[in-house]
């Protein structure tokens, strides 16, 4: 039996919190004669289970990183939807495990199991999520996928999947690359691509404020009215948190310009689904919202990505 079937992939998130955090894009799994873990995609590493002070004698990042990885999972409140029962020392002792089939020193590996023991109870059961076992399971009932509490590549995939069926049968919206964009929408930050979409009286709100017109793409007004009103109805709540539709900037750490830059997307709910925040585990946009836009033939972010849940956008 190999430990570690699966290599680590993972994409660089930048810094938070003043750490650099890089989120694993792919399943990785751990197998011991005891247990299996899988850490899902989307989850979102720092080291920190690796307590701060010893990051100058032991990188969180160095030859033991796999092993940090399973560690550092099963010290989120994420590890809690498989294994809940696990205590602190208990993981600490899988980690020790791990860097001993990874071929770890015997001292190096001693004195990272020290370490955790003395001060990874700072960082034990610390990061939150929205998202229980039984919670997963009602999801993935939902996009018509196994219960079994993990939402790994087959959930992504039947929830994507799930979505798509609610899709027109052929996109309104261009592909999302720079050409067609500008083919279908005109050019960025083009003012005279843009209209002001009537939603005054359907609740919604930026920052608190209520909010009477929506700049917007005329090719995306008429259906993101439709959504609109639907959302009035049936989700208020997202409504009253609008963070906006058109913002003439490129993308994050990229030359292209944003979906948001033609008016073509637009977010709700930033401040618990966020960019880096992993959905569903993490972050709290329903699903149900997400089946709205796509009636109308939008992407949302958080299912089609696994992160950046209040993000939707028109494109196909």
């Amino acid at each position: 039996m190999k430990s570690f079937p699966d290599v680590a992939t993972l994409r660089d998130s930048g810094m938070r919190g003043g750490s650099r955090v890089f989120e694993l894009t792919g399943i990785f799994r751990y197998r011991s004669p005891e247990i299996e873990i899988a850490v899902p995609v989307g989850f979102v590493t720092d080291g920190a289970s690796v307590p701060r002070l010893f990051w100058n004698i032991f990188s969180p990042f160095g030859a033991y990183f796999p092993a940090a990885l399973i560690h550092d999972f099963l010290y989120s409140k994420l590890s809690t939807q498989h294994h809940e029962g696990l205590t602190r020392k208990q993981s600490d002792k899988i980690f020790l495990g791990a860097m001993r089939e990874l071929g770890v020193g015997w001292l190096t590996r001693r004195t990272i199991y020290r370490a955790v023991r003395l001060g990874g109870w700072a960082s034990f059961k610390k990061k939150p999520t929205d998202m229980n076992q039984s919670k997963i399971k009602a999801l993935q009932r939902h996009v018509r996928t196994t219960p079994d509490g993990f939402w790994g590549r087959n959930s992504i995939a039947a929830c994507k999947a799930h979505l798509r069926k609610l899709m027109p049968g052929i996109s309104p919206w261009p592909k999302a690359h720079s050409r067609a964009l500008a083919k279908f929408f005109g050019d960025a930050g083009e003012e005279s691509n843009l209209v002001n979409l009537p939603v005054a009286g359907l609740g919604v709100k930026y920052e608190g404020q209520s909010v009477k017109t929506v700049r917007c793409n005329r090719r995306v007004a008429e259906s993101l009215g439709r959504i609109i009103k639907e959302l009035s109805i049936h989700h208020p709540e997202v409504l009253a948190d609008y963070n906006g539709c058109f913002n003439f900037r490129r993308m994050r750490g990229g030359s292209s310009y944003s979906l948001h830059a033609y008016g073509a997307a637009i977010d709700f709910m930033a401040g618990s689904n966020g960019n880096r925040t992993t959905w569903p585990a993490q972050a709290s946009m329903p699903i149900t919202v997400m089946e709205i836009f796509a009636r109308e033939g939008w992407l949302p972010a958080g299912a089609f990505w696994s992160r950046d849940a209040m993000h939707f956008q028109a494109t196909k």
